[in-house]
C-alpha cells in the first residue's frame, strides 16, 4: 500500500527519478563486473607464460573505468536523490498545509497544533529519506542479488547453496526483529509526537503557566514525556541490538568459513585459486547489499512509520466540503436565515446541542442569542458559517439550502466577530487587510475610522506599520477587538455575527466597540451572542436558547414582561452586578 502511494508521488520527477535509476544500474553493474576482469587478471594474464601486455592494460584501464563510474554514479545519485527528495517534502508539506486549511473543526478539536506540526515537519522529512533512499538501495539489491546469485552458482554450486542458505536463515530469524522494531518505532513516534504537541501547548500558554506559577509542573510533564520518549527509543534500540548481535558474525563469518573450504579444494585440485578470488568477491557483492538493508532498518522503519501516518491523513477528505449542486448566482439571494427541524451532536465527546431547532430571521434584522453558557449559542453560529453541518434537518440563507451553496461565496457572506480576536504577527495594517486582501491603505484607514481604531493607531510611533507580535501580545483586547471590526468593516459582508464581541472588555472599550458595531449593521442580516443583556434593547428580536432548542423569543421589553428565562437570566445579572 505504501508503496503504492509512493509511486504516485514520483510522477512529476519521472525523468529525474529515470536518470537516477539508470545511474544506480550502472553502478551496481560496475561493481559486479569488477570481479570479472580480476579473475582475467589471475588466469590468463598472471598464469600465462607471456604476458599480453596490450590485454593486461586494457584490463587494468578496464578496471580504472569502472571504479570512475561507479563513484560517478554514487555521487550523480546523491545529488539527484537528495534534490528529488528536498522537491518531494517541499510539495507535500505543501499538500499537507492545503490539505488542513480545508479540514473541519472537529478535526482541529481532536488533534493539538503540535501533533499537526509534526506531519508537516517531521513526517515529511522521514518520507523524503524514504524517497531518497528506496530507488537505489532496491536498483542494487536486484542487481546485486540476482547477478552475483547466478555467477556464483556457475562457479561452485555447492558453495554457492551453502551461502544462500546462510543467508536465508539470517534472513527468516531477522523479520522477528524487524517487526519488533516497527512496533516500537511507531511507539516512538507517538511519544515524540506527544512531547512536542504538549510543549508547543505549554509555550502557548506561558503567561497562564507563569500567573498559576506552575513552571514546575510543566516541566515536570516535559520530563515525563522525554523519558517517555527515550524508553520507546531504547526498546528500539535494544531489538536493533539484538538483530545486529546475530546477523553481523553470521554474515560476516560467511566468506572466511567458505576460504577455509576452499583451502581444501584447492589443496586436492578441485578448485583453482582464481575461481576462489572471484566467488570470494562475487560472495561480497552479494552480501553487501543484505548489510545496508539491515543498516537501514532503523531508518527506514521511521519512514515508513512517517510515510503511513501523511498517507492517512490525506486519505480522510473533510466532511465539509462543496456540494456537486452548487449555486452560482449566489450573491444575489436575500439575506435571511433558516433553521428547519435541526439537530446537531458533536461526536468526540459526544453531546447533543440541538434538537430539532427552528428559527427564522428575516433579511435586515438585528437579532441576539442568549442563554447560558454550553447551551450552543457560538455552536449556531458555527453551523451558519458551516464550520460544522448538522446532523439532522437543514439551514437555509436566503431560501437555499447552506450545503448547496458553495463554501467560498457562503463564508464570504458572512463576516464573523468573535470573542477571541485572532491576529497574526503582522503588521495593524495587514491584520486589518486581512478582510480584503486587495483593499487599498485608503480603505485600510477609512475601516479603522469607523471601528474607531484609527485613533489608538496613531499613537504608535510606527502607526499602522506598528508590528503586533504573535496573536497581537502588544495590544489591549478592546484595541485587538476595534481591529478585528475594522477587519469586518473592510469585509463588508451582508450577514455579521458578533459572538460575545463585549464581553470581559472595561466600559470605555466597550462603548468604543458598540457604537463600531452599531454602524457596521446598517442595512446588514446580524446576529449578536450577547452575555450583557442590558446592551439588547435595541435589537429586533431575541432568542433564548435552553434545553437543545429555542426557549423563547421577544424584544427586550416583551421578555421581561413575560417571567420566563431570559427574565431569571437579566434578574441574575442584576443581582450580580448590584
Amino acid at each position: 500500500m505504501i508503496i503504492k502511494e509512493l509511486i504516485s508521488y514520483y510522477k512529476p520527477y519521472k525523468k529525474g527519478l529515470l536518470l537516477d535509476l539508470v545511474c544506480s544500474v550502472c553502478k551496481s553493474l560496475s561493481i559486479a563486473l569488477i570481479p570479472f576482469f580480476i579473475r582475467y587478471l589471475t588466469n590468463d594474464v598472471v598464469h600465462s607464460d607471456c604476458i599480453n601486455y596490450k590485454f593486461y592494460s586494457f584490463i587494468v584501464v578496464s578496471i580504472i573505468f569502472l571504479f570512475l563510474v561507479s563513484s560517478f554514479c554514487g555521487k550523480y545519485i546523491k545529488y539527484n536523490g537528495t534534490m528529488i527528495a528536498e522537491k518531494m517534502e517541499s510539495n507535500l508539506r505543501l499538500k499537507l498545509f492545503k490539505h488542513f486549511q480545508t479540514r473541519d473543526l472537529a478535526f482541529f478539536n481532536d488533534h493539538k497544533l503540535g501533533e499537526i506540526m509534526s506531519y508537516i515537519t517531521t513526517d515529511t522529512y522521514r518520507l523524503s529519506i524514504l524517497v531518497m533512499t528506496l530507488p537505489e538501495v532496491s536498483i542494487d539489491f536486484l542487481i546485486k542479488i540476482v547477478g552475483s546469485g547466478i555467477i556464483l552458482f556457475l562457479i561452485n554450486p555447492i558453495f554457492a547453496i551453502i551461502l544462500m542458505a546462510i543467508v536465508l536463515i539470517v534472513l527468516a530469524s531477522a523479520i522477528y526483529f524487524v517487526l519488533k522494531i516497527k512496533k516500537e518505532t511507531e511507539n516512538a513516534r507517538t511519544s515524540y509526537t506527544k512531547l512536542i504537541s504538549d510543549a508547543e501547548e505549554s509555550l502557548s500558554g506561558i503567561r497562564t503557566v507563569q500567573a498559576f506559577v506552575n513552571e514546575d509542573i510543566e516541566i515536570a510533564k516535559f520530563k515525563k514525556n522525554t523519558v517517555s520518549y527515550l524508553n520507546a527509543i531504547d526498546k528500539k534500540n535494544y531489538f536493533y541490538g539484538k538483530m545486529q548481535a546475530i546477523v553481523d558474525p553470521i554474515l560476516r563469518g560467511i566468506i572466511p568459513i567458505i576460504t577455509l573450504l576452499a583451502v581444501f579444494l584447492i589443496s586436492n585440485g578441485m578448485l583453482m585459486l582464481s575461481d576462489l578470488i572471484v566467488f570470494v568477491l562475487y560472495a561480497d557483492i552479494f552480501i553487501s547489499p543484505i548489510f545496508n538493508v539491515f543498516m537501514l532498518i532503523p531508518e527506514l522503519n521511521e519512514s515508513v512509520v512517517g510515510a503511513k501516518r501523511i498517507f492517512e491523513v490525506l486519505s480522510v477528505e473533510s466532511k465539509i466540503k462543496d456540494s456537486e449542486d452548487n449555486i452560482i448566482d449566489f450573491p444575489k439571494l436575500k439575506n435571511s436565515i433558516e433553521f428547519k427541524n435541526v439537530s446537531f451532536y458533536y461526536k468526540s465527546p459526544k453531546k447533543q446541542v440541538f434538537n430539532n431547532l427552528n428559527l427564522k430571521i428575516n433579511a435586515g434584522d438585528n437579532v441576539a442569542l442568549v442563554g447560558e453558557s454550553g447551551v450552543g449559542k457560538t455552536t449556531l453560529c458555527n453551523l451558519i458559517s458551516r464550520f460544522y453541518d448538522s446532523t439532522d434537518g437543514e439551514i437555509l440563507l436566503g431560501g437555499i439550502p447552506i450545503k448547496s451553496i458553495k463554501l467560498k461565496d457562503l463564508r464570504n457572506h458572512i463576516s464573523f466577530v468573535q470573542q477571541d480576536t485572532f491576529l497574526f504577527s503582522d503588521t495593524i495594517m495587514e491584520n486589518i487587510r486581512y478582510g480584503r486582501l486587495n483593499a487599498t491603505d485608503e480603505e485600510v484607514f477609512e475601516a479603522a475610522k469607523n471601528a474607531y481604531a484609527n485613533e489608538f493607531i496613531l499613537k504608535f510611533e510606527n502607526g499602522y506599520q506598528t508590528q503586533i507580535g504573535e496573536r497581537g501580545v502588544k495590544l489591549s483586547g478592546g484595541q485587538k477587538q476595534r481591529l478585528a471590526i475594522a477587519r469586518a468593516f473592510l469585509n463588508n459582508a451582508p450577514i455579521l455575527i458578533f459572538d460575545e464581541a463585549t464581553s470581559n472588555l472595561d466600559s470605555e472599550s466597550e462603548n468604543f466597540i458598540r457604537k463600531s458595531m452599531e454602524m457596521l449593521s446598517k442595512n446588514k442580516t446580524t446576529i449578536v451572542v450577547a452575555h450583557r443583556l442590558s446592551t439588547l434593547k435595541n435589537v429586533n428580536r431575541i432568542f433564548v436558547l435552553d434545553n437543545q432548542n429555542i426557549q423563547e423569543e421577544g424584544t427586550h421589553h416583551e421578555l421581561l414582561e413575560s417571567d420566563g428565562a431570559y427574565k431569571r437570566l437579566y434578574d441574575q445579572q442584576f443581582l450580580v452586578n448590584i
